[in-house]
């Protein structure tokens, strides 16, 4: 009878210990009031820290931060063989924070799923990681992002995320023992001394006073948080005078949370019902029952619900009582100058507004935001909106490289423009030439378009360095260099500078260029005939071509330019290995030029007219002639006939059957038929970014019917939520036309 007593008084001994220490805890937060705090109203949202949050979707971004150098740590996470007492931690969930770009950022990668309580094994049981969209063995990455808090009581500081940050087990290692009454109970400890939900004893409250705290705060941060980050109460979360409903039944908005991308990848249960979807639990810091059950807010936002204290799927949401009177936020002007002006205010103090800015040739439109009275409580950054002012001209100097230019034909110019600009116009009374930095247009009377291409150099004292600077790179200056045909005469060279364009620069402050052809003399006697041995090509086939020329021809060039643009030169002395020339001994020479023509178009014939150039004893540059000869270059052998068993041309893509619905970073299936003689496929989204895959490629399973087709099965994972069109095309010797009949729409939703 004494055993008992004794046995009852000790257990009764550690709960009122227990509950000593957590009435001490509680008296902590109530201590720091300060009369500095009234700018706060209860229900107010404050930003303050930083913690992991939204994961980083942007492939570009991902690629660039996988290929950083990752210091791995392990979260030291906990499983077990399925019985109480069997917890251990193990290195099978990490994580790396870097800083890039002045951004930071955390990698998390896990090679087994964290099971759904702490004891629990591997291989039996829910994982959430897997039910939120995560997979093991792969590399996920987070932004830190500002922690926002509402605040609860102004007097004394109490502030509670408005997200669920993590989630965490309330107790990492938890022990069972029944005694000789029956009667069962869950501790924290092999000694079976102290309760598993008590929460001054949780792993729960190490976690939040030690790694949360020092994840989510600076130093300077941590020197203004009165008490730790905690948990709230049962009561506290029923206190009307925080904002929440009295009834702890209730379904309460205000209490009701949904978990960061970051708490999803740790493992936290998302919920589906109507009431409160995509909500989560949360931990409250009352025990329930006998040391096994923890309270919690549930994802309704009721507060009423008890929860077994090793389950690692429930949310976490911190709160501190903080001196709100103290805090510091950065008020950034961005003028666009590159050096932004940075100041330092507290919550609710007024704002000195800065004078209007100015910057050359640029005409100011205002604030990309409001300009603020007061301080929000949360860093801001003000940028300004600037328009190109029309009534300059930013164009240098305009020159033409090509020498010898006698008529109208491609010739290459270089523009000096100032930096920034995004297109440039050529244009006459009948022409205008446009071209911007992806593209080139042309309207008016011309036959030939134009072609573009960028170099920057810095150009210091007007004078041009030496050295080419890279792409992107801070220059005063940009040399753009375009092939265009321009007649003799007048053009005005004008500029814009932004995107999305809005107006050219005026038309009176244009830089005007005048074209004038060069006196070059042509001898035709030198080139006495051009005649290929075939008029019609199969396109890549050799089809020799004989020139006739003095014997005095030391070089021939053929070219032509085809109908983007773009031209082929192909240049040949008697020496070259393609080049059979004989000389006749009568003042003229032979040369069969050992050719293959080709062209780029989706067509399946072009005809091309080329012309014939020479360089002769004496000359120093290339003259062309009147001498031409036309080639039809077909995509077919034009001398033999083509019988298609299956009804279909060479390099068809016969049917495409893409999804209508899929989820974000999700696996779905395209469907593609085409000729067994296709060698490659695409896919291309409507921004015109695409995928190729060979039949040996990842993610492609590609099948031959045996009846002259293929069936190409693409495991595709779109990375971007929305509605959009994709288009697919197939490769034989070049990429076929995207019709109706190659496009699919689909709808991309987010992970639920």
């Amino acid at each position: 009878m004494r055993r008992v007593c004794m046995r009852t008084i000790r257990k009764f001994l550690v709960v009122l210990l227990v509950a000593v220490m957590i009435l001490s805890s509680s008296a902590i937060a109530v201590s720091a009031k300060t009369e500095e705090n009234v700018l706060f109203s209860v229900g107010d949202v404050m930003e303050f820290g930083e913690y992991p949050q939204s994961q980083v979707t942007e492939e570009a971004l991902v690629e660039e931060l996988n290929n950083q150098e990752l210091n791995w740590i392990s979260y030291d996470y906990y499983s077990g063989n399925g019985d109480y007492g069997s917890a251990v931690k193990s290195d099978y969930m990490k994580y790396a924070d870097i800083e890039f770009s002045g951004e930071k950022y955390r990698a998390v990668m896990f090679t087994q799923y964290r099971p759904d309580q702490s004891e629990h094994d591997f291989e039996n049981g829910s994982y959430m990681q897997q039910s939120n969209g995560y997979a093991v063995d792969i590399v996920y990455w987070f932004k830190f992002e500002p922690i926002k808090w509402r605040v609860l009581n102004p007097d004394t500081g109490l502030v509670i995320c408005e997200t669920i940050l993590d989630s965490q087990p309330f107790q990492n290692e938890v022990y069972y023992k029944a005694d000789e009454f029956m009667f069962s109970a869950h501790y924290a400890d092999a000694e079976f001394t102290i309760p598993a939900n008590a929460y001054i004893s949780s792993s729960l409250k190490v976690w939040l006073e030690e790694v949360f705290t020092e994840t989510a705060f600076s130093q300077t941060e941590e020197s203004l948080i009165y008490q730790n980050a905690h948990l709230i109460s049962i009561e506290e979360s029923t206190n009307t005078d925080y904002g929440f409903d009295a009834d702890k039944q209730a379904e309460d908005i205000q209490r009701m949370r949904n978990g960061s991308d970051y708490a999803k990848v740790q493992g936290l249960q998302i919920h589906e019902d109507e009431v409160g979807a995509g909500n989560s639990f949360w931990w409250l810091g009352d025990e329930v029952s006998i040391y096994q059950l923890e309270s919690a807010v549930c994802y309704s936002g009721s507060a009423n619900r008890a929860i077994g204290v090793s389950c690692t799927y429930i949310g976490v949401c911190p709160a501190i009582n903080i001196n709100l009177s103290e805090i510091e936020y950065d008020f950034i002007i961005d003028t666009g100058d590159g050096t932004p002006e940075k100041y330092t205010y507290k919550y609710g103090q007024q704002i000195t507004e800065t004078e209007e800015p100015t910057r050359e040739k640029y005409v100011f439109k205002g604030w990309d935001t409001e300009f603020p009275a007061t301080m929000p409580a949360a860093d801001t950054t003000i940028k300004a909106i600037w328009a190109p002012d029309t009534s300059v001209c930013r164009i240098r100097y305009v020159g033409r490289v090509t020498k010898g230019v006698t008529n109208e034909r491609i010739a290459a110019y270089t523009i000096t423009a100032e930096s920034g600009v995004s297109a440039i116009q050529f244009s006459d009374e009948d022409t205008t030439f446009t071209f911007n930095r992806k593209n080139s247009f042309i309207s008016g009377n011309l036959t030939k378009t134009g072609v573009l291409s960028i170099t920057a150099y810095d150009i210091n004292n007007d004078v041009l360095t030496a050295e080419q600077v890279k792409s992107g790179a801070e220059v005063s200056y940009e040399i753009w260099k375009i092939a265009v045909a321009l007649s003799e005469g007048d053009y005005k060279v004008r500029t814009r500078v932004e995107e999305p364009e809005e107006t050219w620069e005026l038309i009176n402050c244009a830089y005007v260029y005048t074209m004038v052809y060069d006196m070059a003399e042509v001898d035709e006697s030198m080139v006495v005939s051009a005649t290929p041995e075939s008029a019609i090509s199969q396109r890549a086939v050799l089809n020799p071509v004989t020139i006739v020329t003095s014997d005095k021809v030391l070089r021939l060039r053929i070219t032509t330019t085809f109908s983007d643009g773009t031209s082929r030169i192909l240049s040949y002395s008697p020496t070259s290995t393609s080049v059979e020339y004989t000389d006749n001994g009568d003042g003229t020479a032979n040369w069969i030029l050992n050719t293959k023509f080709t062209y780029s178009d989706d067509v399946d014939e072009q005809v091309q007219k080329w012309t014939v150039w020479y360089r002769a004893s004496g000359d120093t540059s290339w003259k062309e002639t009147a001498k031409t000869f036309e080639v039809m270059v077909t995509k077919y052998d034009p001398f033999k006939e083509e019988e298609f068993e299956i009804g279909y041309a060479p390099y068809t893509i016969t049917d495409v059957i893409g999804p209508e619905t899929a989820v974000v970073s999700e696996y779905t299936e395209i469907i593609v038929k085409t000729t067994d003689d296709v060698t490659k496929i695409r896919v291309t989204n409507e921004n015109g970014i695409s995928t190729t895959y060979m039949a040996t490629s990842a993610n492609i399973n590609c099948v031959d019917n045996g009846d002259g087709t293929l069936t190409w099965t693409v495991r595709y994972r779109f990375s971007t939520a929305g509605t959009s069109t994709w288009g697919v095309q197939c490769r034989g010797s070049t990429w076929s036309a995207i019709t109706d009949a190659e496009r699919f729409v689909v709808t991309v939703t987010e992970k639920a």
